[in-house]
């Protein structure tokens, strides 16, 4: 699929949460594709002046605790944070101010190495971080990215319960070479 298509996939309203696309993974060829991917997007968006802010999160930085997911997150929206999480609602509580002090309308979280999510799969964080966490403003203004070497289906073992609504994109930044 090419980036203009990804993009338009991307930057659907998100008016109503409940049938909105709120989770795209973008299987890339490495690493260096999702860093270069991430800077495409915040390129568009910059150029589309859109009211939206880039989150740019590596889950390699996730040591085997849901508590590093959420410095993950907050750290791609709010590169200034240190805090320590103890719980979702501190989390959130994080985010609401982020989100107060923000001039955009909506977040796109982007979340590379995301096959480093296997280390905390067993911990409910996972779920509840595609649902939202359950915080209603949390699922109307946060849209997810993946980007991962692997396809979606092969990252986590529940994969398509633990994220039924979500899209699977091969990224091929310089087009498809087969013949």
């Amino acid at each position: 699929m090419d980036i203009k298509s990804i993009f338009s996939s991307i930057f659907i309203s998100s008016e109503v949460p409940s049938t909105t696309l709120r989770h795209l993974h973008i299987r890339c060829p490495d690493s260096d594709q999702q860093i270069a991917f991430v800077k495409k997007l915040s390129d568009y968006v910059e150029d589309k002046s859109d009211d939206y802010i880039i989150g740019n999160g590596n889950c390699l930085m996730i040591d085997k605790s849901p508590k590093d997911l959420f410095a993950v997150i907050a750290q791609s929206f709010d590169g200034k944070s240190s805090s320590s999480y103890r719980s979702v609602a501190d989390f959130l509580k994080h985010f609401h101010n982020v989100y107060a002090k923000s001039s955009s309308s909506q977040f796109i979280l982007c979340l590379r190495r995301a096959e480093y999510l296997q280390d905390i799969e067993g911990y409910p964080v996972i779920a509840d971080l595609f649902r939202g966490f359950g915080d209603p403003m949390f699922k109307k203004y946060v849209k997810i990215i993946t980007l991962s070497t692997l396809p979606w289906t092969l990252m986590l073992s529940n994969a398509s319960t633990i994220s039924p609504m979500c899209i699977f994109i091969e990224y091929k930044p310089y087009g498809d070479k087969r013949k």
